[in-house]
């Protein structure tokens, strides 16, 4: 069985060495997660010790996201509303 020396993966192996560069997040942008990632821990808290509603902590939840932007957010999918 004669094996293949060709390159099969679907993207090349190199990394141009500056490419990490344009992947980092900027202070603005980290200030921006960190608010929203603080007042939602505060809010979870709230909801935790029925303070709040589930409803009112998803209405804040996307009150918060429009308000700061994060990055991440949208991939964490934190409130019910956002979930299938």
């Amino acid at each position: 069985m004669k094996g293949t020396t060709e390159n099969i993966a679907a993207m090349p192996a190199t990394f141009e060495i500056d490419s990490w560069r344009r992947l980092r997040m900027t202070k603005e942008q980290f200030e921006r997660e960190m608010h929203y990632w603080t007042v939602l821990a505060v809010a979870r808290t709230m909801l935790a010790k029925e303070l709040i509603s589930q409803e009112e902590f998803d209405t804040f939840d996307r009150e918060m996201i429009e308000k700061h932007n994060p990055v991440f957010a949208s991939l964490m999918c934190q409130s019910a509303v956002d979930k299938p």
